[in-house]
């Protein structure tokens, strides 16, 4: 299991309220992964510059991203999609 985990949430420069009821839902979720010894690195990307389009090829935030993977991209995922998706990224 990997202990330790950069989550990106990548939308306008300026968070919209989509980014932030994603983050939102990323801390809540987080808190169910306390007692493990888990490092997490939470920041926001900034979506529509060109270096962003070329390396993730996303144009629709919010994007949630785990290291460099797009888990979901142009919707709020729930708590229960987020910590699905993290479980299963952290099992491989």
């Amino acid at each position: 299991m990997k202990n330790e985990i950069v989550i990106s949430v990548m939308g306008p420069k300026m968070p919209c309220s989509n980014c932030r009821n994603t983050r939102k839902n990323i801390f809540q979720t987080l808190a169910d992964y306390e007692q493990f010894d888990l490092k997490v690195t939470i920041q926001h990307l900034e979506l529509n510059t060109k270096e962003s389009i070329a390396k993730m090829g996303v144009l629709k935030g919010p994007v949630l991203i785990f290291d460099d993977s797009i888990v979901f991209e142009g919707k709020i995922p729930s708590k229960s999609e987020i910590k699905q998706a993290l479980m299963q990224y952290l099992s491989l």
